[in-house]
């Protein structure tokens, strides 16, 4: 149900011909769903009570909309190539990750890497992001010749890439910019 609500608020209270992303993504026994929209948002005032059973950040905006709601999806040929050929021969269509859980909400320019905590590891121990150094707090700032302007970005840019790709990353640690190369990871393994 909370998936549900999420998804629907987002399209419900998005701008007339905006757009909505959905990720889910899985790192080891953890799983982590991103919803993005265009849409205004939920005043920073009002964030505190968007739990609270029946409340509703806005009365006059909560009322039913009918009619085709104009919700899209845009897959580049690339990748939908990719995978129509790895399903094909393998039964199987995994995407590339990076093994690292990044912030959503991260509100600068780049993708943070979130922080560890509660016992949850943020970057895969051997995974990609492991091995090419990067750390919880780093902040990615350039995937590949792009810069990045948050986590959703990245997260879009790294679908554009397969398993195994290497791509070179700017990014920032403690202030100071760094370059490494990734060998992007599977989302199988």
């Amino acid at each position: 149900q909370i998936i549900f609500n999420l998804v629907e608020n987002a399209i419900k209270y998005n701008v007339e011909g905006g757009k909505v992303n959905m990720f889910l993504y899985r790192m080891g026994n953890t799983v982590q769903l991103a919803v993005d929209d265009t849409g205004e948002g939920v005043p920073p005032e009002k964030l505190g009570r968007i739990f609270d059973r029946f409340y509703r950040v806005d009365e006059a905006r909560s009322g039913e909309q009918s009619g085709s709601i104009g919700l899209g999806f845009a897959i580049p040929s690339n990748q939908a190539s990719r995978v129509v050929e790895q399903l094909i021969e393998t039964g199987e269509a995994p995407h590339a990750v990076i093994g690292a859980i990044l912030d959503l909400r991260y509100p600068e320019q780049g993708a943070l890497i979130m922080e560890a905590g509660r016992g949850a590891e943020t970057v895969m121990r051997g995974g990609p992001a492991d091995q090419a150094g990067l750390r919880p707090g780093d902040v990615i700032v350039e995937f590949d010749g792009t810069t990045v302007r948050d986590a959703t970005q990245l997260i879009t840019l790294i679908h554009t890439k397969a398993p195994g790709d290497r791509v070179e990353v700017r990014y920032l640690r403690n202030g100071r910019e760094h370059t490494t190369t990734l060998v992007l990871g599977s989302s199988n393994d």
